[in-house]
């Protein structure tokens, strides 16, 4: 959506009329907020569960060591992993992932300028 609505927005801007052309240029806008507010928060997801882990890790090593407790719960705790939202089989969403998409837009926005 973005690199439809960006080039043709930038190519045709003299050659189609103006509700067309704001109609490809909410296009690439709509893409834009798509990518930032949903892919973000798909990264705070897990972002935050990180954090939540380090916080349960580091309470229950405190825990542990004052009550001489064994080290299952320990083991458990250790065991655990992020919360990851995956796309595909290996692929997840980190906090840099809507700026590596949109830097891939551009880059592809330009090379298509410049093949034009």
């Amino acid at each position: 959506m973005i690199v439809v609505g960006v080039y043709t927005a930038i190519r045709l801007f003299a050659s189609i009329p103006l509700p067309m052309y704001g109609l490809f240029v909410l296009l690439a806008v709509d893409g834009v907020l798509v990518v930032n507010f949903s892919m973000i928060e798909n990264g705070r997801i897990n972002k935050r569960s990180e954090q939540i882990l380090e916080k349960l890790r580091f309470s229950l090593s405190n825990y542990t060591k004052a009550n001489r407790q064994t080290g299952s719960e320990r083991k458990e705790v250790k065991s655990l992993g992020p919360l990851k939202i995956k796309m595909g089989s290996s692929n997840f969403f980190e906090m840099s992932t809507p700026l590596e998409i949109l830097r891939l837009c551009v880059d592809t926005i330009i090379n298509l300028l410049l093949a034009s």
